[in-house]
């Protein structure tokens, strides 16, 4: 069940967008709160190395979507 939070931010479970225009494909999962700085943050995957890590919910707005 999505908190209030992520339905605040519109967090996108499951979209798949690119890190800027030339980088990796990632899979937003979820959200991840905030930083020390108080930016919030989303859980991704990405490919190809499947490593998850937190980011910027900010950047990923400005991500292109992977078609």
């Amino acid at each position: 069940m999505a908190t209030a939070v992520q339905q605040a931010l519109s967090v996108p479970v499951g979209l798949v967008k690119t890190i800027g225009p030339h980088g990796p494909q990632y899979e937003v999962l979820g959200y991840a709160g905030r930083s020390s700085t108080g930016a919030e943050l989303i859980r991704i995957r990405v490919y190809p190395s499947m490593e998850e890590t937190d980011y910027d919910y900010a950047a990923m707005l400005e991500d292109p979507k992977e078609l």
